[in-house]
């Protein structure tokens, strides 16, 4: 029997893939793809009153969602914004932060998804350096963010969801909740599709529980529920409670859940598991920490309906989210693979001359395709310069393929901590703490830890006769960083760093030898 993955993508499948040159670079690409994301706007048109958005007590429609796509667009255009302006976002997970998104799609501009965790400092150089002509942000934010106008010139106009707070003014959300006129807005041809495409007639339901700002809830979650026709259920702002999940789960008849290790770990070790129906779930699907091999069979275990839909997946942001995918059978088989590359991506394991290594052997993993970001690095051409050859981007992960295509991660090249999905340069931290005057040498590592993935510890030297506490540079770090960058263990130190012979800091030592990828038993990171 031929396999089914051929049948769909092979000559006149329905999802057929051939090779042509993008940019000067042959890849492999759906042969019948859409244009734009604006087809995606079209094809939602003929979805009505179907719900597409659902969070706490409001359920917004396709229909509600895309005239206030068309309003926003409209009043973005009409105030300047052209085709390529950036479009900064600045939100927690709501409906108005998914319109953005598609307001600046049906507007031809760039949206700029920010991480709403950031401080004023990262806030601004990322304002800065991503040339934003525009700001879109919640109350919340703009806290953060209001003082930011007068110091960047490029930042033009800055809009605060739901309110017209001094210094800034509000764009016309109040759409979302009816009354817009469905012909405002740039002109989007209308399409003609069913409410639930790839479901078989039952929309599918996905409950979001990571930020939308993150690739795996952009565009691996919201993006592609919208272009099945699904409904997206969003948590209510703030901590994520596992309790508040299972009833959603339970109330909306989520078929869909995901994101990284951490929350499922929460899900299945809530002591009212067994108290909500959560039959509805056919699907689970996760990525972008470390998982241990037993979190898959506890899984299978509370979920049992979703246990063909059981997957994990390898990607990045510069991947826009999945590369390689292990679904159903192959995960419960091959638990500690991050699966086969999906279709339309090239997978390459190198070495250090670029050339393919054979089976079992472990390098870099390299990938192409066209989902990679064939742009590069913004503002970035020395690592540009570093990252990509020939159309091959070098994603600073180790790994190996064995003979059957399955990806094993093995260790990470690049200097990065994995905590709870996000990403974490070891070099941004390392800088703060070298800022403390009493602090002579620092070095920063992830170390595993069994439902974050990885957490941030941070090896100190201090000056001789140094008074300085844990919790001093705690708190040091706390005003500089985000709170999910400030070291959670911080190890003082006499002596210094132990250094190889070019005076690199050997960061496996201070690990303890253990790779973030191992299985720990222990709740401890260290």
């Amino acid at each position: 029997m031929m396999d089914p993955l051929v049948m769909l993508t092979g000559p006149d499948g329905p999802f057929e893939i051939v090779t042509e040159e993008v940019r000067g670079v042959p890849l492999q690409v759906y042969k019948n793809r859409m244009g734009s994301m604006r087809d995606l706007i079209a094809l939602a048109e003929a979805r009505g009153d179907v719900d597409w958005v659902v969070q706490g007590g409001r359920r917004v429609t396709y229909a509600q969602h895309n005239a206030a796509v068309r309003v926003v667009a409209r009043a973005l255009v009409d105030r300047g914004v052209g085709r390529g302006d950036r479009v900064a976002l600045l939100s927690a997970n709501n409906p108005e932060w998914v319109v953005t998104f598609w307001a600046c799609a049906a507007a031809s501009a760039i949206c700029v998804p920010l991480n709403a965790w950031w401080k004023a400092e990262e806030l601004q150089f990322a304002l800065e350096d991503s040339g934003a002509k525009v700001l879109i942000c919640d109350e919340r934010r703009w806290d953060v963010v209001k003082h930011l106008p007068e110091v960047l010139p490029a930042l033009e106009q800055v809009y605060v969801i739901g309110s017209e707070a001094p210094g800034a003014t509000a764009l016309p959300f109040s759409e979302l909740d009816g009354g817009a006129d469905p012909g405002a807005g740039p002109e989007v041809e209308r399409g003609n599709a069913p409410p639930a495409e790839l479901s078989g007639g039952t929309q599918p339901a996905a409950l979001l529980v990571v930020p939308l700002f993150h690739t795996t809830g952009c565009h691996a979650t919201m993006v592609i529920q919208y272009a099945a026709g699904g409904k997206l259920v969003l948590m209510p702002p703030g901590r994520f409670e596992p309790e508040e999940a299972m009833q959603l789960i339970q109330d909306e008849r989520v078929s869909n859940i995901g994101g990284v290790p951490t929350i499922m770990w929460r899900i299945i070790e809530s002591p009212r598991l067994g108290e909500f129906d959560l039959s509805s779930v056919t699907r689970i699907g996760y990525g972008g920490a470390p998982s241990a091999p037993e979190l898959v069979q506890r899984v299978a275990d509370a979920f049992p309906n979703a246990r063909a839909g059981l997957s994990t997946a390898y990607g990045l942001t510069e991947s826009a989210s999945v590369a390689t995918a292990n679904v159903g059978e192959d995960y419960i088989t091959h638990p500690g693979s991050a699966g086969r590359a999906v279709p339309s991506i090239e997978l390459r394991i190198a070495d250090v001359s670029g050339d393919e290594v054979p089976p079992g052997a472990a390098g870099e993993i390299w990938l192409k395709g066209p989902t990679i970001s064939s742009h590069g690095y913004w503002n970035r051409p020395d690592a540009n310069a570093e990252s990509f050859t020939g159309g091959w981007f070098h994603t600073g992960d180790v790994g190996k393929v064995d003979d059957d295509g399955y990806l094993y991660i093995v260790d990470r090249a690049k200097d990065m901590v994995i905590r709870a999905g996000e990403n974490i340069y070891c070099v941004e931290i390392e800088n703060v703490l070298y800022e403390h005057p009493e602090i002579i040498d620092a070095a920063v590592v992830g170390v595993p830890h069994r439902t974050l993935g990885e957490e941030v510890k941070a090896v100190v030297q201090l000056r001789p006769g140094s008074t300085v506490t844990v919790e001093d540079i705690k708190a040091f770090c706390a005003a500089r960083l985000a709170a999910f960058k400030v070291p959670e263990y911080v190890e003082l130190v006499d002596e210094p760093l132990p250094r190889n012979p070019a005076g690199k800091i050997l960061k496996a030592a201070l690990r303890g030898g253990e790779t973030a990828f191992g299985v720990e038993e222990s709740d401890s990171a260290l």
